[in-house]
């Protein structure tokens, strides 16, 4: 399942559909399923995004897990 985590407060899924298809040509398989709005994403001591914690955030936020 696609998800796609965004710190862009008023993100939607219509508004990526559009952005991708208009940049790429994308296909309906690489479209998100959802948007998830987070304040900001988990990262490394290295600054690169923490992708286990990213996972963990969006199953919490799906379940309605306060985090």
């Amino acid at each position: 399942r696609v998800v796609l985590v965004a710190t862009k407060p008023d993100a939607t899924r219509s508004e990526f559909q559009t952005a991708a298809r208009s940049l790429g040509g994308a296909s309906d398989l690489m479209m998100p399923q959802s948007v998830l709005v987070v304040a900001s994403l988990p990262l490394l001591g290295s600054g690169k995004i923490d992708y286990p914690a990213l996972q963990k955030l969006v199953e919490s936020l799906e379940a309605g897990a306060p985090v």
